[in-house]
């Protein structure tokens, strides 16, 4: 998509799916070792992906290239609004994530965090031989 700019969907006319679909065969030749497809009609990956020797990775271009590429903040949700339509979300953690930041913003004001259960402890021996090196200095 750097090459075209943005997240819109590219191939729907004829003649911008014969650019694509000459571009990846240009691209094949040039010696690439895989091409990834962004936001194509599934019918022209398929085409493409059947043509070319090289694995061609699908980001929202259908099921029939070689592989399926899904960001993770798409995935997880971790973006509270935008959602490419191509994307499927498995779960909202944006909103969880808030909510788990604000309590841990809420546990380090109040000296609930860090305790000392997850604090580092050291032998009370070795405290006092540190503190007598202290001294020793």
């Amino acid at each position: 998509m750097a090459k075209l700019g943005g997240l819109r969907a590219v191939g729907k006319t004829a003649a911008e799916a014969k650019q694509i679909y000459d571009d990846c065969l240009a691209l094949e030749d040039a010696g690439v070792w895989a091409i990834e497809l962004e936001c194509v009609p599934a019918e022209l990956g398929k085409k493409i992906a059947e043509r070319v020797s090289v694995p061609v990775i699908s980001v929202g271009s259908g099921p029939y290239c070689d592989g399926q590429y899904l960001n993770l903040y798409d995935a997880l949700g971790l973006l509270k609004e935008f959602k490419p339509r191509f994307a499927k979300r498995y779960v909202k953690f944006y909103s969880e994530g808030v909510n788990a930041l604000k309590k841990f913003k809420d546990d380090v004001r109040t000296g609930s965090f860090p305790d000392k259960n997850v604090s580092i402890k050291i032998d009370d021996n070795e405290w006092q031989k540190f503190e007598e090196l202290l001294r020793e200095t």
